[in-house]
């Protein structure tokens, strides 16, 4: 389910940071974020670069690549083809790269707990006030997966891939609060994120 929505972070990643800016811009704040040591900063670069290259590496409609460039990184292509829009998704990928590498080590589990931790705090603080209905729904099966990670991380054993797979917290977070609750989204999806780099 995660993997069907890296072309959905793929967009969204554009949208945020080049829509309005130029690559030179979002290479300057990865720069800045790697410099200053922002760890958040840091994995939402990285993984946007793991859904880039994961929408990539998959069929995608006739148009879909450079309807991401052209309209969600607002970006005008001398070459207007799908070829050209792959040509430019993959240099950004490559330059982005380039800068992440030094950063982008395996990260210690500590750190990762310390993310899962936060993003459960401001679950049950959203969780505690949610009237009943689909909205506590919601709230609720992203607070099973985050305690599913946790107790993975507490055991000392790594994340059995098929249960890293069927985790779709991040997907929830994007899709039910990006809109509306940005710093919640984004504590999800740093959670879930570094728990699949362990």
């Amino acid at each position: 389910m995660v993997d069907r929505l890296q072309p959905d972070i793929a967009r969204t990643f554009l949208r945020r940071h080049l829509f309005d800016a130029s690559i030179e811009d979002m290479l300057g704040l990865a720069e800045r974020a790697v410099a200053g040591r922002d760890a958040a900063l840091v994995d939402d670069f990285a993984r946007a670069v793991a859904a880039v290259e994961s929408t990539l590496d998959r069929p995608m409609p006739e148009g879909a690549l450079l309807a991401m460039v052209e309209g969600d990184a607002n970006t005008s292509l001398d070459d207007a083809t799908e070829a050209g829009a792959r040509a430019w998704l993959e240099a950004v990928v490559m330059r982005l790269r380039a800068v992440l590498d030094p950063a982008t080590a395996p990260i210690a589990r500590s750190r990762v707990a310390a993310r899962v931790d936060r993003a459960r705090a401001m679950t049950d603080e959203r969780l505690a006030v949610a009237p009943p209905g689909s909205l506590r729904t919601v709230y609720t099966s992203i607070r099973n997966q985050l305690e599913y990670m946790r107790e993975t991380l507490a055991s000392g054993v790594g994340p059995a891939v098929a249960d890293v797979n069927r985790l779709t917290l991040g997907v929830i977070a994007v899709r039910e609060f990006e809109a509306s609750d940005l710093a919640y989204c984004d504590a999800v999806c740093d959670a879930v994120f570094t728990f699949k780099q362990l």
